[in-house]
């Protein structure tokens, strides 16, 4: 009878100290508790990222450079606070679960800013964000093919990311032939 109660309570133990451990140990390949970013997002001379650009935050797993992309939107300027409890913040996961091995990059729309982190389990930092704002050629709508003595006109689209598009100066440089000249934003030029 002695043994009987040796075996049930072996078996007792077994089965608390099994129960504990998959229920608390960390599984690779499933995302943890985010890491969370929020600030200021603007160009390099201060100017505050137009409302609705998308910021990403591009994470690597140290492990085989495999990449996951998080994404928030940029709103007054900021991408969260830290008084509104980091409800529009960068919410950031690694598939690795461990802290300070894996990389991140930050993007503001489609342009790579200086700034990285590395992932720690479950924290929240300021990170100001900053892009060298250069004019992004967008689209060509000038007309293919003209005849000498008529008009020509040059259409294109370029944007960029901060509020200041009345700011923005386009110059255009032409050549055909022997003949070059340029052309400033909705300026006309005779040659």
């Amino acid at each position: 009878m002695r043994s009987k109660q040796i075996i049930l309570r072996v078996l007792i133990f077994a089965f608390i100290t099994c129960g504990t451990m998959l229920f608390t140990s960390t599984s690779y390949g499933q995302p943890q508790l985010p890491h969370r970013f929020y600030g200021t997002v603007q160009d390099l001379a201060g100017k505050n990222i137009s409302d609705g650009i998308t910021i990403r935050a591009m994470i690597v797993d140290y492990r085989d450079g495999s990449t996951n992309n998080y994404t928030t939107l940029v709103y007054d300027g900021t991408y969260g606070l830290p008084e509104d409890n980091n409800s529009r913040a960068l919410k950031v996961y690694s598939e690795s679960g461990e802290s300070g091995k894996d990389t991140i990059y930050f993007y503001v729309g489609d342009i790579n800013t200086t700034q990285t982190a590395i992932w720690f389990f479950g924290d929240s930092d300021n990170k100001p964000l900053t892009i060298d704002d250069t004019p992004r050629f967008l689209a060509d709508n000038s007309d293919t093919n003209g005849t000498t003595g008529d008009p020509f006109t040059f259409n294109v689209t370029i944007g960029e990311y901060v509020d200041s598009g009345n700011e923005l100066t386009v110059r255009v440089n032409w050549t055909h032939g022997s003949h070059a000249g340029f052309v400033n934003n909705n300026d006309t030029m005779v040659y």
